[in-house]
């Protein structure tokens, strides 16, 4: 292997990982939009995928949240605050798996959302 370079197998498992997250987040934002009145069918998807909401998860939302709502403002990032609002509820009290990290996720995505909102309110 080259000096400087990275092991083409970890570049694959960081991209297998990030592919994994990214469609665990989107269907979990999807099924929360839609269940918004229903949390117990949100819980059960949560559930089947405890393995996926880790530090790793963690970290990754934090750097790909930061990113989405850092974009100019359209109706496809207002949508995302929307729906990640409602996710942090139902992760916050979501009584499975690492209640720490529930926690986290959900303080992110508050977090991000305020300085989001901030945001529009200052080019407005």
């Amino acid at each position: 292997m080259d000096k400087g370079f990275g092991n083409k197998k970890d570049y694959n498992n960081t991209q297998n990982k990030n592919s994994q997250f990214y469609f665990f987040l989107k269907e979990a934002l999807q099924t929360s939009y839609k269940n918004i009145k229903n949390t117990e069918k949100v819980y059960k998807f949560l559930a089947g995928k405890l393995e996926i909401i880790n530090d790793e998860f963690l970290d990754w939302y934090s750097v790909w949240l930061s990113k989405q709502l850092s974009q100019p403002i359209s109706k496809e990032v207002l949508i995302l605050s929307v729906k990640v609002s409602l996710f942090s509820e139902i992760i916050n009290q979501f009584y499975l798996g690492n209640k720490e990290i529930n926690l986290e996720i959900a303080i992110i995505g508050w977090e991000m959302n305020a300085d989001f909102i901030k945001s529009i309110n200052k080019s407005a």
